[in-house]
């Protein structure tokens, strides 16, 4: 998240019009922890939207969600953005 505000002041600094987009690459679920859980997701979403992130993407970089999951997260995610 520091880096996000780093790179955030940076470029408002420089007057650069690039977005800034932070990802999350195991919002479902990751080979290491398991099931990661919708709240933690959203907090880090939030965080990187606090940090000065424009967008925050999410994946299933392992194949655990299914779509009610994938709807789910998202419509939480959307009240946040």
């Amino acid at each position: 998240m520091a880096e996000v505000a780093r790179i955030r002041a940076e470029r408002d600094a420089s007057g650069s019009r690039t977005l800034i987009e932070g990802g999350i690459g195991t919002a479902f679920g990751c080979t290491l922890q398991g099931a990661v859980a919708p709240t933690e997701v959203l907090r880090c979403m939030q965080a990187l939207l606090d940090a000065g992130a424009d967008r925050v993407s999410m994946a299933d970089t392992v194949g655990y969600a299914d779509p009610a999951a994938v709807h789910r997260l998202f419509e939480k995610a959307r009240r946040i953005a």
